[in-house]
C-alpha cells in the first residue's frame, strides 16, 4: 500500500459530489472507482485512485459520450 489518503464511501461521495447510494450502486455494477474490502465488510478507497478514476472520464464534448468513451 502506498502512503495515499484512505477514504470511506461517505468521504468518496463527498469528494465526487454524489450520494452514498450512488457510490454503492457504482460499486455493485463495477462502474465506480476501485476499492478495497478490508475485514470482510469495510470498504475503503485510495484518494489517489479515486481522483485517477475521475480524471480518466474527462470529456471535451457531449458527443464523446455517444461514442462509448
Amino acid at each position: 500500500m502506498d502512503n495515499a489518503e484512505i477514504l470511506n464511501e461517505t468521504q468518496v461521495a463527498d469528494l465526487l459530489k454524489k450520494s452514498v447510494r450512488t457510490i454503492q450502486a457504482w460499486r455493485q455494477t463495477g462502474d465506480g472507482p476501485p476499492f478495497n474490502r478490508v475485514g470482510g465488510r469495510s470498504i475503503l478507497y485510495s484518494k489517489t485512485r479515486v481522483i485517477e478514476w475521475f480524471n480518466e472520464r474527462e470529456k471535451c464534448s457531449t458527443s464523446e459520450y455517444a461514442k462509448g468513451n
